[in-house]
């Protein structure tokens, strides 16, 4: 995500929402180099032992962030996520070129390498969405956020999806936001994740705005840069939402399939560059989409922008 110097009006931040299971996140928020004319954020993720949200998927236009087809959507999850996995999957991050990072200084990263998590760079959302006046997250999920499904260790933050019954909801997980913590206006954002396999897990990586510029969701906007679903391996998708507030709001992105022999389950790094005008996706350093359209209704305005 870059954001170009000297484009302060109307300053849209975002923060990171993890919705999965993740292991040796590393983010990292980067600024272009001086020599750019823009500057830049990037985030890594990186997953091990994952057992991702959970999720009844309700795909409606306004409640899915992507999927494709007409598949029907369930809520049943394997208990033992981790026998699905590839019996030879990928611990470690895929390393990409240092040109993947050329002209970005890094500006905010979490290696994970303590004991616990940093909580001057995270923080939760716990519960079932009703103290946000929000119940089941505007997705109906079947989950209920506890802090104590989210751990460090060898360097990998983990993120656990365990089947109990808490707070009238059969399975808990665990939400870690950088709301009110850290928010950056254009950039690059990536990780490294590793995520499992199985119906009803939802995993996901994403941005919200810090603040409702234009109105409430999605008119001020939000960015996905990776989501997956564990009853479909082989693909995941990055999207992004906008146009007026529910239910006057659209979305629109693309999916990237994995080649042979590759899946969710490995570790790849996910990224988002985010400028004036642009957001393109990233999988592995590989381009696989590009947006270059989209716009907001404000409130009691009838112009967009």
């Amino acid at each position: 995500i870059r954001r170009r110097k000297n484009l302060n009006k109307k300053r849209i931040s975002v923060f990171l929402i993890i919705l999965l299971v993740l292991s040796n996140f590393n983010v990292l928020a980067v600024d272009a180099a001086e020599n750019g004319d823009s500057t830049t954020d990037t985030l890594y993720l990186d997953k091990e032992n994952v057992t991702g949200t959970l999720s009844q998927q309700n795909e409606t236009e306004a409640e899915k962030a992507l999927t494709s087809g007409s598949e029907e959507p369930t809520n049943q999850v394997n208990e033992n996520p981790q026998d699905l996995n590839n019996e030879e999957e990928s611990d470690e991050p895929v390393q990409l070129p240092e040109e993947h990072y050329q002209n970005w200084d890094l500006v905010w990263n979490d290696e994970f390498d303590g004991t616990s998590i940093d909580r001057t760079k995270w923080g939760f959302q716990n519960g079932t969405g009703a103290e946000y006046g929000n119940e089941g997250w505007g997705n109906e999920e079947q989950q209920f956020y506890k802090e104590e499904n989210a751990t460090v260790e060898d360097g990998k933050l983990i993120i656990e999806a365990k089947q109990e019954n808490v707070g009238g909801k059969p399975y808990t997980s665990a939400k870690l936001v950088t709301e009110s913590i850290f928010s950056k206006k254009y950039g690059k954002f990536e990780a490294a994740i590793k995520m499992p396999v199985g119906d009803g897990f939802w995993p996901a990586f994403w941005m919200m705005t810090q603040d409702d510029v234009y109105g409430g969701w999605p008119a001020s906007g939000e960015i996905d840069i990776m989501e997956a679903r564990g009853r479909i391996p082989t693909e995941i998708g990055g999207t992004i939402h906008y146009g007026g507030n529910w239910p006057n709001n659209t979305y629109s992105g693309g999916e990237y399939e994995f080649e042979e022999g590759s899946d969710i389950t490995d570790f790849h790094i996910y990224s988002v560059e985010w400028e004036p005008g642009e957001i393109r996706w990233y999988v592995d350093g590989e381009l696989y989409h590009t947006e270059t359209n989209w716009n907001s209704t404000g409130k009691d305005q009838p112009s967009k922008y």
